[in-house]
């Protein structure tokens, strides 16, 4: 850790990550949830994380990877948790279709949990217990 780091005795998320990712030893681990695809949570997870952390039992999670079903870790989730690394979403999914168009559905999700689906993933198909999306 550098000097003027000590002096000022406050570490930024951003300071935090560059020491990480500079060899240096930051004040404590550096945490991602959610920032890309890698590190990314579950649509349930984001809906269980936020129902115990802040009682909230209708929050309607955002997709942004419906490939993985990732559900968006917003501001307040992410400062409640005290992450460091914010994700830079792209216009578009890996399909191709804007992220920006949202839909209000519940499309039987293990968890019964009303999730905001991408408008251009309306094409559904329901084999046994297995729901597919399938971009248009």
């Amino acid at each position: 850790m550098n000097s003027d780091k000590k002096k000022s005795n406050m570490i930024t998320p951003r300071m935090r990550l560059d020491d990480t990712l500079n060899h240096r030893q930051p004040d404590r681990v550096c945490v991602d949830f959610g920032a890309g695809g890698q590190t990314g949570l579950e649509a349930v997870a984001v809906t269980n994380l936020r129902k115990a952390i802040f009682g909230d039992d209708g929050y309607r999670v955002k997709i942004i990877e419906p490939y993985q079903m990732l559900g968006e870790v917003d501001e307040e989730l992410r400062k409640a948790l005290g992450l460091d690394v914010v994700g830079i979403n792209t216009p578009s999914t890996m399909f191709g279709s804007p992220t920006l168009l949202l839909n209000p559905s519940n499309r039987g999700l293990p968890s019964l949990i009303v999730i905001l689906i991408l408008q251009h993933h309306h094409r559904w198909s329901s084999a046994g217990p297995l729901l597919t999306s399938f971009p248009r």
